[in-house]
């Protein structure tokens, strides 16, 4: 601690920042924004129109990632044990 005089400056204003910190954190309320709509903007829907047909389609034609088809193939062939004579 060979800068005391600079540390007793510094220090309060490490413990000010910090106690900003826990109020913004713990204690501070945003105060609540009010909006008004007027009533002239409100607008009717007529939902019958506005459903439309789904047109998205899937392209599922990838390989099996973990090759389970695979697995099971070399599974029944490595586990099998033919009948002694």
């Amino acid at each position: 601690m060979k800068n005391t005089n600079l540390n007793k400056i510094l220090l309060p204003i490490v413990f000010l920042i910090w106690i900003g910190v826990l109020y913004r954190i713990f204690w501070y309320e945003p105060k609540p924004e009010t909006v008004s709509i007027p009533l002239a903007s409100k607008v009717s829907l007529n939902i019958s129109s506005s459903i439309e047909a789904d047109t998205l389609s899937l392209s599922l034609d990838y390989d099996d990632p973990f090759n389970l088809n695979e697995r099971k193939r070399k599974k029944s062939v490595g586990n099998h044990i033919p009948p002694g004579k």
